[in-house]
């Protein structure tokens, strides 16, 4: 019998916080389509920074890193945790590498200044939205171009031209990708080449 192309992927799940994609799991098997019946590995991100750290405690997991391993399986009957297939490079003895790839388009968390993640106070928290426009590098990090929201249009996000970088020190500012696809320009009035329509389901609330 032929592999399952989903067999050795790495999908992103709906977490229990917000309902936003921050779990990951890997696919390792798909036992049956009809119904639907798959063997699962939950993955965790180990060595976490101070800020992961913290974050986590609060329910929001880590989602970037060179640590992550699996630790629990699970037998899934629903395809309804399935978000979206994550980019990843192998590591070390086993391990898994995910960082935020040229293309990608990703929540951010707004005031991410080191230690204010940690300290604030309320539970939730409020969120930018940008496009990944350099891949990472151990030296500089990731640049991100920030994305606005275009008005009448619920997820269509262009880009604000805003170019900044987030150093591997403080990659605990990403919060989540977001599935999206690239316009083409014709799709409907107002919208433009290179303009983005995101998944609405893992917009922020």
């Amino acid at each position: 019998m032929e592999k399952d192309v989903m067999s050795g992927q790495i999908w992103a799940a709906y977490d229990d916080i917000e309902s936003l994609p921050r779990y990951y799991f890997k696919v390792k098997e798909i036992h049956s389509r009809d119904p639907f019946k798959a063997n699962i590995t939950w993955l965790d991100l180990r060595n976490m920074s101070v800020e992961q750290r913290a974050l986590k405690e609060r329910g929001y997991h880590p989602v970037c890193g060179a640590n992550f391993r699996g630790s629990s399986s699970q037998i899934v009957n629903s395809v309804d945790i399935f978000s979206h297939v994550i980019n990843w490079e192998k590591g070390p003895k086993g391990t898994i590498k995910i960082y935020p790839t040229k293309g990608e388009v990703w929540a951010i968390y707004r005031g991410r200044k080191s230690g204010i993640l940690s300290k604030r106070k309320s539970s939730s928290f409020m969120y930018d939205i940008v496009e990944i426009v350099g891949s990472y590098d151990e030296q500089t990090g990731v640049t991100i171009a920030y994305l606005v929201k275009l008005f009448h249009y619920k997820s269509v996000f262009k880009s604000s031209k805003v170019i900044s970088s987030i150093p591997a020190e403080e990659f605990y500012s990403f919060s989540y990708q977001v599935p999206a696809h690239r316009l083409k320009g014709n799709e409907a009035p107002g919208i433009e080449e290179g303009f983005w329509e995101l998944d609405p389901a893992s917009l922020p609330r």
